[in-house]
């Protein structure tokens, strides 16, 4: 038996260190087997890691200790205290975890040195024994000839397709223009602006397979996921729900994540498995809702472009795959600026997304809500679209919104969001002369106002400033308006 030296000792303790510090160098160091490991300790640590990850579970020191202890290798690690101060000797020997490859490459050829030495142990055995020196080396030629070559034997290569050999497929949408299949897409908005009554709105016509606000166009009824941590289900989610129509039946709320019966948050950066895992078991998931994104990105430091591109990238490959759409809830920070811009934390969130939808306040209305496109890679630029929340239901308007995200900024800027339009203004002064003379009915008012290209919702917004006052005939009667007492006909 050739035995390990003192340097060998320490590079497989540098690459368990580098493993348990960060699990995402796994995929670089696959070329490692648990055999390459002399030390029998070392090789049951790392095959208790490749058994955690393949089930799902996140890494780190206490996880990987529980499992020796209770795992396929309990016999030999009983005591809790050995195996903590063994992880801890490995952790502690990590002068950094990026060069997680670099220690690898040593463990490799320190077993390939171990294998040599090996066989050179056994001819010179076969030698004084007068042993069958041709079967030997038969039965050694694979493993010499790539010892030999100097060959690592790592799996990882570069995948390359040509495009010839690409079948072009059609872009498929969820809610045309607005949502993509398969893509991500962000929802960016102070807090208070409906998102969230939005999202639920989302779900319940995806679960029943209803028509979209913008048009007529409708899908198959489809399953929803949804992580939410920000409202309670069973008194806010529920009962949103409920009052948007949705079929309960078809969606899913993600709790928590068990890890040997103990409970924690979902992480983007952990437990996409277990996602994977549970959207096929699904079946027909069309729509996942994250809201806030930022609090599902476990160890993800989301002011590092890199960290954040490497969380979203497994969370793009599962919605590509399956084909469903996923809608991540950002907050937007304080301060003007450029639209696109505001979304909290890297700009790598809005880079990964297909596209983004910014909401205001409308300047003109203060109960209504506006959603104007920020970014959308995938097709031209959709109008935007406006609701209100009434008795906790989202209510959409007809009328598509035509400003942009960035005049939005520019206008709450400049006055807080308080604004009010041309259109408004003109339906004001319309207002003035019209209502002078008395009450005039509704219908009547408003045949007058579309002579002068003023729309229902904004003669309304532009009533509901002055203070006009209305008055109804019976049931069915029709209603009258008139100016408030006092209030001039002048302008």
């Amino acid at each position: 038996m050739v035995s390990q030296n003192s340097f060998e000792d320490e590079a497989e303790r540098c690459l368990l260190g580098s493993i348990l510090l960060n699990s995402d160098v796994l995929p670089l160091v696959e070329e490692v087997e648990p055999t390459d490991f002399a030390s029998f300790t070392h090789r049951a640590i790392l095959e208790t890691i490749r058994e955690l990850v393949a089930d799902g579970a996140a890494i780190d020191a206490t996880i990987v200790a529980h499992a020796l202890q209770n795992g396929s290798f309990a016999a030999e690690f009983r005591d809790g205290h050995h195996v903590s101060n063994i992880l801890i000797e490995c952790l502690e020997s990590v002068p950094n975890a990026a060069h997680a490859d670099h220690y690898a490459a040593q463990v490799v050829k320190a077993s390939q040195r171990r294998s040599a030495i090996q066989f050179a142990h056994e001819l010179a055995e076969a030698a004084s024994i007068g042993g069958n020196f041709a079967e030997l080396i038969q039965n050694r030629l694979p493993g010499l000839t790539k010892l030999a070559s100097g060959e690592r034997r790592s799996p990882s290569r570069l995948t390359v397709r040509c495009l010839a050999d690409v079948v072009p497929r059609n872009l498929e949408w969820l809610w045309p223009g607005l949502l993509p299949l398969g893509k991500l897409s962000l929802f960016c908005g102070d807090p208070g602006l409906g998102k969230s009554f939005v999202t639920c709105d989302l779900a319940a016509r995806v679960s029943r397979g209803a028509a979209w606000p913008n048009g007529e166009t409708t899908q198959p009824a489809g399953t929803v996921l949804i992580l939410a941590c920000e409202d309670d289900v069973e008194d806010t989610i529920r009962p949103r729900l409920d009052a948007a129509g949705a079929d309960v039946s078809k969606i899913h709320v993600i709790d928590s994540v068990s890890v040997r019966n103990k409970e924690r948050g979902f992480a983007l950066d952990a437990d996409m498995p277990l996602l994977k895992r549970e959207v096929e078991r699904l079946g027909g998931v069309q729509l996942l809702i994250i809201d806030p994104i930022s609090a599902y990105c476990g160890k993800a430091d989301t002011h590092r472009n890199a960290e954040v591109r490497t969380m979203l990238a497994p969370l793009t490959d599962l919605a590509a795959e399956s084909r469903f759409a996923v809608v991540g809830i950002n907050h937007l920070t304080k301060g003007g600026g450029k639209a696109v811009y505001r979304g909290m934390g890297s700009i790598a969130f809005n880079a990964a997304a297909r596209a983004v939808v910014n909401f205001y306040r409308d300047p003109e209305d203060e109960d209504r809500r506006l959603i104007v496109t920020t970014k959308m890679n995938l097709t031209a630029e959709s109008c935007g679209l406006a609701y209100q929340i009434e008795d906790g239901v989202v209510v959409w308007d007809d009328e598509p919104v035509d400003m942009t995200a960035d005049e939005l900024e520019s206008l709450e800027a400049a006055g807080g969001g308080k604004a009010k339009g041309a259109a408004r203004e003109r339906a004001v002064d319309f207002l003035h002369p019209a209502l002078a003379t008395g009450e005039m009915i509704f219908d009547d008012l408003l045949e007058a106002a579309s002579r002068f290209s003023i729309k229902e919702k904004t003669l309304r917004r532009a009533m509901k400033d002055i203070g006009c006052i209305k008055r109804k005939e019976g049931m069915n009667g029709p209603v009258w308006w008139r100016l408030p007492d006092g209030c001039s006909s002048e302008l």
